[in-house]
């Protein structure tokens, strides 16, 4: 038992390490080539943020950025803490938040307690959903793709939400993150699958 037990494990660790990948790569107005990787959801104190990395690069500039994105309240000024397993602080502070309008459907849940089946419906609608880019410096690039992070807090306004369990996962992620969009830059902008390849 414990054998396959540990087969799914290490199958299903695969399966999530390599559906991370690059999910845009192209060039923005500004002319800098912009690349962003896939997200990953973590829960931060109960509260729910899609995180992703970005960088765009040109003419000698790099700039990368973590984007997060949630439904709870993000200010101009959210600030997001990392305390790395050397025991550095990563502190950076909303570059800026896009607020949009997040349509959700109604939700069904059935409950079953000794043979009594109870539905509840909790109704959809609309709410606000923000979306924040946090600048990364390259030593905090560095950081992020060399050490685990330990704790996780993140501002919302007069109080914060923190996460110290649980960021393997997250730390993993944002150390891969970093070296796909490293490896993706040494490759030509064209050099990707295009939707018309083999059709």
């Amino acid at each position: 038992m414990k054998k396959w037990l540990s087969i799914i494990f290490v199958l299903t660790i695969s399966s999530v390490l390599h559906a991370q990948a690059i999910s845009a790569d192209q060039l923005i107005p500004s002319g800098l080539r912009s690349i962003s990787t896939t997200g990953i959801t973590v829960d931060i104190g109960g509260g729910n943020y899609r995180l992703s990395l970005n960088a765009a690069s040109g003419e000698g500039e790099e700039l990368w950025g973590l984007v997060v994105g949630s439904d709870y309240y993000m200010a101009e000024n959210t600030e997001l803490l990392m305390k790395m397993d050397n025991y550095e602080i990563i502190h950076l502070v909303a570059d800026r938040v896009n607020v949009s309008a997040l349509t959700t459907p109604d939700h069904f849940t059935t409950y079953h307690i000794g043979g009594i089946s109870e539905t509840f419906v909790e109704p959809g609608g609309e709410r606000d959903y923000y979306v924040s880019i946090f600048r990364l410096s390259d030593d905090q690039v560095s950081l992020l793709e060399d050490h685990a992070i330990k704790k996780m807090r993140i501002s919302l306004g007069q109080s914060y939400l923190e996460k110290s369990s649980g960021l393997k996962r997250l730390s993993r992620w944002l150390s891969k993150s970093v070296s796909l969009i490293r490896e993706r830059r040494l490759k030509p902008l064209g050099d990707h699958k295009s939707i018309t390849d083999g059709f």
